[in-house]
């Protein structure tokens, strides 16, 4: 295990960095419509991000391509129903 994650370091921290820089400017973000905008291009370079290192990487079929798209939809859904103000409770 620690062997697999020692490969995939660098792969690793400039994920987590991406990710931190993306959320960072939805921190600083004056409006919730230019958050969301942030928050669609975070998800499309975490999709992007996975399948360019499964395809150089690992083994890449439709599974695995489906997977990234499901996880962001997911992701996306979910900070969609949080700006908007979810149920208004």
């Amino acid at each position: 295990m620690r062997h697999k994650v020692s490969n995939h370091l660098g792969y690793y921290i400039s994920l987590i960095a991406i990710l931190f820089l993306g959320f960072l400017a939805i921190q600083k973000s004056p409006t919730r419509e230019l958050q969301m905008i942030f928050f669609l291009l975070i998800t499309f370079f975490y999709v992007v991000y996975g399948v360019i290192h499964h395809l150089l990487n690992h083994k890449f079929n439709a599974k695995i391509m489906i997977e990234y798209v499901l996880i962001g939809c997911l992701g996306i859904s979910i900070i969609f129903f949080i700006l908007k103000g979810g149920l208004g409770i």
